[in-house]
């Protein structure tokens, strides 16, 4: 997804599948994995509250910022070994 106002990559975007089995072959599949040698993380979308929530939860339950929070813990412990 864009950022219109820097047109940059925002590094998240969403797809629709037909069928649940579908969604999660893909997760299955796909978690994970590198395209363009960037690790891609799937899961399923939650709703924007709940997963404010999770944020919040983080930020006070961690010595995590809120942006740290934010993203996938696959990436988070990948930029820690490097």
């Amino acid at each position: 997804m864009k950022d219109a106002s820097k047109n940059l990559n925002r590094g998240f975007g969403f797809i629709e599948f037909k069928t649940k089995e579908q969604a999660q072959k893909a997760i299955d599949e796909l978690n994970n994995s590198k395209w363009k040698g960037r690790t891609i993380t799937l899961n399923f979308s939650v709703p924007k509250l709940s997963y404010e929530s999770k944020l919040d939860s983080l930020v006070e339950h961690t010595k995590m910022d809120r942006q740290t929070a934010a993203i996938p813990k696959v990436l988070r412990e990948e930029k820690q070994l490097k």
